[in-house]
């Protein structure tokens, strides 16, 4: 089957060819290059904050469910590199039940990011980036009195912010 000039399939492909004229380095494309390099700077530096950092940003030149796969896809790879320096310090015994939990907490949070208005992810969004914020800021720090038990739960909110978020874990 040929299309025509007149098919709704050809003119919609033309329109997504015209939006691309303008190439991936218009001025939001390469500040948004500039927020995902500062963050990889920050994720460097600190060892976290990477999403925490790029998302508000990202957010105003993009919408959150276009910036929460980039955002995923590019933190993997810090991650991996972080994860390799650390290798002999890791203590895989004790990460297995918050990595589990996080497993399956993370289709909720996708679920979530497609599932919520634009507006009410901004918001959610908005309020979490604050509340870490005071939270670092005042040095606020969990005491787990046994860390074990508290693994799962943990575990289950960080897979649910990493989906709907990209933040797997604001301190």
């Amino acid at each position: 089957m040929s299309e025509s000039p007149g098919d709704p399939r050809f003119v919609s492909c033309r329109r997504h060819a015209a939006d691309a004229e303008g190439g991936p380095l218009t001025t939001g494309g390469v500040a948004s290059l500039a927020v995902l390099f500062a963050g990889s700077c920050l994720q460097g530096m600190t060892g976290f904050g990477y999403s925490l950092f790029c998302l508000p940003l990202l957010g105003l030149f993009m919408p959150v469910r276009e910036a929460v796969p980039i955002l995923s896809a590019t933190s993997i790879l810090l991650n991996v590199l972080v994860l390799h320096g650390s290798r002999r310090s890791l203590r895989l015994r004790w990460l297995l039940p918050l990595l589990a939990a996080g497993i399956v907490g993370t289709p909720l949070g996708v679920w979530l990011l497609g599932s919520l208005d634009e507006t009410v992810l901004r918001t959610w969004i908005g309020i979490l980036v604050i509340l870490s914020a005071v939270a670092l800021l005042s040095g606020f720090r969990a005491r787990l009195v046994r860390e074990g038990p508290a693994m799962v739960p943990v575990g289950l909110v960080s897979g649910l912010l990493n989906g709907a978020a990209s933040f797997s874990g604001p301190p």
